[in-house]
């Protein structure tokens, strides 16, 4: 049978015209509603608490020589979390033989697992790579990343930091306090690693 004659014994054709253009619209206005009662949050946090990122770069027309601050950044966390650090920088050193290293800080403190030794022994050019992770509360971080041991004819070029802030862990759970990103207690402020590894000042000229 077809769709008009069934319409027909149910009672006409005006029967047909309301289900026809009522229903479609009925759901579409339903289903407009749900979509926008629910799109403001996932899983009780709003867009803006569910990923963050933030960055920073040194041009390499603009290098750090010697020891110091490569590149600053800051992140403001909307809620408890993860960050995902990572940073690098084009490290060279075409007179003097040396081993600095590069690390990330987190507020004046060190990430101990983000060291990272840049050997100029055997090449000019070997360059920093390092990256952290670990969970957050609430707050505004300020990120370095920081070089020491280094003499004033090692060359940090460019270079950059990158963050990601996200609410949720690899299981897709909310942060637990288990893996803070700054896991040592006992970690050394930026001023005392750059101390303990200038040493005497002595260098090994590069031949």
């Amino acid at each position: 049978m077809r769709r008009g004659s069934i319409f027909a014994a149910a009672g006409g054709a005006l029967v047909a015209a309301i289900l026809t253009l009522s229903v479609p619209a009925v759901a579409d206005s339903v289903t407009r509603a749900l979509f926008a009662k629910d799109a403001g949050r996932v899983d009780g946090y709003n867009a803006a608490a569910l990923i963050r990122i933030a960055g920073g770069h040194r041009s390499a027309a603009d290098p750090l020589l010697g020891d110091g601050t490569i590149v600053t950044t800051t992140i403001r966390v909307p809620a408890s979390g993860y960050l995902s650090i990572t940073a690098s920088s084009d490290a060279s050193n075409v007179e003097t033989i040396l081993t600095p290293t590069c690390f990330l800080a987190v507020g004046g403190t060190v990430i101990t697992n983000s060291i990272r030794r840049i050997d100029h022994t055997y090449t000019a050019e070997t360059d920093c790579q390092t990256n952290a992770f670990g969970a957050v509360t609430k707050g505004e971080y300020l990120v370095t990343l920081e070089a020491a041991g280094a003499d004033s004819s090692t060359r940090f070029g460019a270079s950059s930091v990158a963050i990601v802030f996200s609410p949720f862990g690899a299981a897709g759970k909310r942060s637990v306090p288990s893996s803070p990103l700054l896991d040592d207690p006992e970690a050394p402020t930026v001023a005392d690693v750059v101390v303990d590894l200038r040493g005497d000042g002595a260098v090994t000229k590069r031949v």
